[in-house]
């Protein structure tokens, strides 16, 4: 069978230990049908094969981001970015700018937002926000998406100047006279304002396991189409074929489904159902119909996601010790322990992979104590059930990972001095913690499968940017051991790791004859030293062109 497309005097990384380098490869039918030297696929070539001559740039197995958030990302594109600004004067005249250049914005929002952004290192209140703009509603979206601060506008226009129960873990805080102060803590108290935006804050429901209240007229949901087909055509750019959407509500498989069936779902996804505290055992049924009715190989459900704890900057994260300065204060787990081993030992008996957003060392433990139990009640079996983000483990916890054959789902933007600012999350771990933070080598050595990731739009999606952190990380304290990996196992992680933890090593995130053609190619060889000069060129999932730049 002759070659649909080739690729010539390539540097091919393939991940495959067997056979780690190759020249080039050849397509057809989607699939991978040889690998080998320019001279051998060249034979397989004839009149209407489209012959790609690499001029020696690195090629690889497709990027497979393992944990992000396809609309909230999507939408993130649209709306004003404050990442590396921080001071009063600075901050006001950016949002002032974006205002006057977005007249019919129904809500303003602004993203990445620090916390102790103002000048005195304090965050914002409502009054704050309405010395920049008292006549619309303003929102301002923490560089974690955890919280937000708002003004007075906006907690008018949403009816929640005077608090609303917005459930557990999550809080419209008020004074002390029982009036909002503007902050809003965890998505579903943020959700409240967020309702006011363009999108209806539909692009932010998944975070908390939500649905639209009421069906979706045909203009809105055109528009949230279109969002999310640009979210795929961004991540198509940075090389990514594959994608673990965390969002997980029903809206965006129906959306996601749809996109699919017109032929435009350029990355595969899966996508997991959110199981939020407070949700009936029940709904495991959500669950397993979301998984029968999306069994395809770009668009599946087999994976349950779940929140232990919150985030260290907030102090809302779960831990073993507690916090410096706070006596008696370790945060407390979103699920208590006994019925996050009720829900474990019930997904894992019907045979759901688990995703479960632990940050604090105390929620990492927590989670391994219900796999643990999960397999001590069903018994054995290569579940690769996943721990999030791990920004803190106890040293005793480690080898339990690879005991239990879980897999470390960790960002490499997220450590203190790559992409956020060092402070005030090394002062909130605390030195005696310090070794214990961030660990990439640390779980390595444990033995965990590691895959990597972004959080998309919490950081950066582009792997590049992702990889160039962990080839230039530096300690953040003294006396820290090294946590970088090499530049193989860096790819690893975001090939061949993020594979093995979505089970599909057999098919994905390799460069070998019979597995799917999902493909990145560079402008040049990549090496350790030059990601950030480096450029993808060609994207290929499934066989199809999804991204190309011409010489």
């Amino acid at each position: 069978m002759s070659a649909d497309l080739a690729i010539l005097n390539a540097a091919i990384r393939t991940m495959d230990p067997a056979s780690p380098t190759a020249e080039a490869l050849a397509i057809a039918n989607g699939k991978i049908t040889a690998v080998g030297t320019s001279g051998f696929i060249r034979k397989l070539c004839d009149a209407e094969t489209r012959v790609i001559d690499a001029q020696a740039a690195t090629v690889l197995p497709g990027f497979v981001e393992s944990h992000m958030h396809l609309f909230l990302g999507a939408f993130s594109q649209k709306v004003l970015q404050l990442a590396d600004v921080t001071g009063t004067e600075q901050i006001t005249s950016a949002i002032r700018d974006f205002t006057e250049s977005n007249p019919d914005e129904p809500l303003l929002i602004v993203q990445g937002v620090a916390y102790g952004c103002l000048d005195d290192g304090a965050d914002p209140t409502r009054y704050d926000l309405d010395a920049i703009c008292t006549d619309r509603p303003l929102l301002l979206q923490s560089a974690d998406f955890h919280n937000a601060w708002v003004n007075t506008a906006a907690l008018e226009a949403a009816d929640v100047l005077h608090g609303r129960d917005v459930g557990p873990g999550s809080a419209i805080v008020l004074d002390s006279d029982g009036v909002a102060t503007g902050l809003l803590t965890e998505p579903p108290a943020v959700a409240t304002v967020l309702t006011l935006g363009r999108h209806g804050g539909r692009e932010g429901l998944g975070l908390k396991g939500a649905e639209p209240e009421g069906p979706v007229n045909a203009a809105d949901r055109a528009a949230d189409l279109a969002l999310l087909c640009e979210g795929l055509a961004y991540c198509a750019a940075q090389g990514i074929t594959t994608i673990i959407n965390m969002d997980g509500n029903l809206y965006q498989a129906d959306l996601l489904k749809e996109i699919e069936d017109a032929g435009d779902l350029i990355c595969r996804v899966e996508l997991p159902y959110h199981f939020t505290p407070g949700k009936p055992l029940e709904n495991v049924e959500i669950a397993e119909k979301k998984r029968r009715d999306l069994t395809s190989d770009k668009l599946w459900c087999g994976r349950i996601k779940l929140f232990m704890d919150g985030v260290l900057d907030m102090e809302t994260a779960y831990r073993v010790q507690d916090y410096p300065g706070k006596p008696g204060y370790k945060g407390e787990p979103l699920h208590k322990p006994e019925r996050f081993v009720e829900l474990a030992t019930e997904f894992d008996r019907r045979g759901f992979q688990i995703s479960v957003h632990a940050i604090g060392d105390g929620a990492v433990r927590t989670v391994l104590d219900g796999y643990e139990a999960a397999r001590n009640a069903n018994g054995a079996r290569d579940s690769r059930h996943r721990v999030e983000h791990i920004e803190l483990i106890d040293p005793s916890d480690l080898p339990r990972l690879t005991e239990l054959g879980v897999v470390a789902s960790v960002m490499p933007p997220h450590p203190p001095g790559c992409e956020f600012p060092l402070e005030p999350t090394a002062t909130i771990i605390g030195v005696d913690d310090w070794p214990n933070a961030y660990l990439w080598r640390g779980l390595q050595q444990a033995g965990a499968p590691i895959c990597f990731s972004s959080d998309w739009p919490i950081a950066s999606l582009a792997p590049l940017t992702g990889i160039t952190y962990v080839m230039n990380r530096t300690p953040f304290g003294d006396g820290l051991g090294d946590e970088r990996l090499s530049f193989e196992d860096t790819l690893a992680a975001y090939t061949s790791g993020g594979a093995y933890a979505v089970l599909k090593d057999d098919q994905l995130g390799r460069i070998a004859a019979g597995y799917r053609a999902d493909i990145v190619m560079f402008d040049r060889e990549l090496t350790a030293t030059n990601t950030e000069q480096t450029q993808v060129v060609l994207t290929i999932c499934d066989g199809t062109i999804t991204h190309e730049i011409s010489a």
